[in-house]
């Protein structure tokens, strides 16, 4: 529990300041730049609402023919906007604004990293948390993950700042940190609501202290007042989106478009009420393969596994066998470790229902640290028990925590130095962006629609779409090439536009004619164009 005594010294400062800049660092790394394009299906429909929140609207007019707009996770009927709640986006808005929306996970990373040492240093001292810290920074997967535009990036900071201030509360009875708890639960609740359901699940028991006094009682009923407030721009985004009030977009997109994603015990194995394009019938395909056979007696070995895969994760690879020790180490710390253990094991109990690859870790980031302090508490217990089996160096071990930190920096130095490889050298998917954001850079200037044609052998979890929401004001439209009638009728439409065909598997641009037929005029080669350039998103 946190010490009311406790005082804040220069050396935390210098410390959190270390880590900040490591985290940037390797995160930057990774991504190798703050204007790079999402690789999922999700970052895109993150990015895509986050640059209409910039425009400062809820959502976009829908655009001619929207069939060939088509992105997963994205209305393109009655309105152009993005399935995902508002929280995240509303985030990324910042970056998105100044044409860097990349800057936003980064900062995050290191804002987290910073806030995260100060905190444990409050509760465990200052060279385990440092040890820790620097163990969840040199975590690959780690770093892979925040090197992305993930909603998951923002609720781990919050969970981060609202478990801070409970505890003050718990300490010192400040009604305004218990509000604040609340709007920050509140505003991940609006970002992802089971992530933010089941860390705040701890929430009452850990001011519970204040909360069964009369006093307490009226500060929890005043935060949770204002905390439901946020919930009010919920109809106003089912609204702008849908035009319906009462019909939520995450789970509407579902019904329309794969009514078997549903995070409930039963699945619905209806066929989608629309015709899909090709490739969004191949995801389906893919994912519904998750579903099949799903049943909750299947449930505790899902759990278990999922527990080691994300214990894995939290960890630098040579060191995961520690992820055993971690519970240990959580159980030792008291009351406050317990509280982080539960809070582990409800993030993943909540997402049972969530069928999803057992390598997509990105789900349970935001208890991450609850892993690798779990695993530094543990060994600086160890060597205390050590240290205490000789008496000449009792004196020693009270005096300087110089036995765990150099145990905990010896783990960690190997991993320091082998951070995630940068995202363009890991993923042919984010060569094949960039090759193609490449050519569409070398163009002729003018307004211009481009049909892409997706290679056969595609992964079905990218795309090469990703537009400008504001497609009336924009120079260039991404569309898919599919059914000639449908392409003939959004050049009909726009006629003042160039229309290309983009072959990917062959690598080159095609101007077309006005009936949708390619000619080899203007043809650009994009791999020629991509080794003149070299690697680049954003056009000059």
């Amino acid at each position: 529990m946190m010490d009311g005594n406790w005082q804040w010294k220069r050396v935390h400062l210098v410390l959190a300041t270390v880590l900040a800049v490591a985290t940037f660092a390797s995160v930057y790394r990774t991504w190798g730049g703050l204007d790079r394009p999402g690789l999922f299906h999700d970052e895109k429909a993150y990015l895509l609402q986050s640059r209409i929140y910039a425009d400062l609207k809820w959502a976009e007019p829908s655009p001619p023919v929207p069939a060939l707009w088509e992105q997963v996770h994205v209305f393109t009927e009655p309105r152009y906007a993005s399935r995902y709640p508002p929280g995240f986006p509303a985030v990324l808005a910042l970056g998105s604004a100044i044409g860097k929306p990349g800057a936003v996970p980064v900062v995050l990373a290191a804002v987290t990293a910073a806030l995260l040492f100060l905190f444990g240093a409050r509760l465990f001292g200052t060279s385990t948390s440092f040890v820790a810290t620097a163990l969840w920074v040199a975590a690959p997967l780690n770093i892979k993950w925040r090197a992305a535009y993930f909603s998951e990036s923002v609720t781990c900071l919050l969970w981060l700042v609202w478990s801070w201030l409970a505890l003050r509360y718990r300490n010192e009875g400040r009604r305004r940190d218990l509000i604040i708890v609340s709007l920050l639960a509140a505003f991940a609740a609006l970002t992802r609501p089971a992530t933010a359901a089941a860390l705040a699940i701890p929430i009452p028991f850990i001011v519970w202290p204040r909360i069964r006094e009369a006093a307490g009682r009226r500060d929890a009923i005043i935060a949770g007042v204002i905390g439901l407030l946020l919930f009010a721009v919920v109809p106003v985004w089912n609204h702008a989106v849908l035009n319906d009030w009462k019909t939520v977009p995450y789970t509407e997109y579902s019904v329309r478009t794969y009514p078997f994603d549903m995070p409930t015990l039963s699945t619905d194995w209806s066929p989608a009420p629309r015709e899909l394009p090709p490739d969004m019938v191949a995801l389906g395909a893919v994912q519904s393969r998750s579903y099949e056979g799903r049943t909750t007696a299947k449930f505790p070995m899902l759990f278990v596994e999922r527990l080691n895969e994300m214990g894995k994760a939290a960890l630098p690879s040579g060191i995961r066998a520690l992820r055993f020790l971690a519970p240990i180490g959580l159980l030792l710390a008291g009351g406050v470790g317990a509280t982080a253990l539960a809070s582990v094991l409800l993030l993943i109990l909540l997402h049972l229902t969530m069928p999803h690859d057992r390598a997509w870790t990105v789900y349970y980031l935001d208890v991450f640290p609850v892993v690798a302090f779990g695993a530094v508490l543990a060994l600086r217990r160890w060597a205390e028990l050590i240290v205490a089996a000789k008496p000449g160096l009792v004196t020693m071990a009270a005096r300087s925590p110089v036995l765990t930190t150099g145990l905990g920096l010896a783990l960690i130095a190997g991993g320091l130095t082998r951070w995630a490889p940068p995202r363009v050298d890991d993923h042919a998917w984010m060569r094949s962006e960039i090759f193609f954001r490449a050519g569409v850079c070398a163009l002729p200037p003018g307004y211009k629609t481009i049909f892409v044609q997706q290679r056969e052998d595609a992964s079905p979890h990218h795309t090469l779409l990703d537009n400008d929401p504001r497609w009336n004001r924009s120079d260039t439209w991404i569309v898919r090439a599919w059914d000639p009638a449908r392409q003939r009728a959004l050049m009909d439409a726009a006629p003042n536009r160039a229309a290309y065909l983009y072959d990917e598997k062959a690598g080159w641009f095609a101007k077309m004619q006005r009936d949708g037929t390619p000619t080899r005029e203007g043809v650009v080669n994009v791999l020629r164009v991509e080794l003149e350039r070299g690697h680049g998103y954003m056009c000059p």
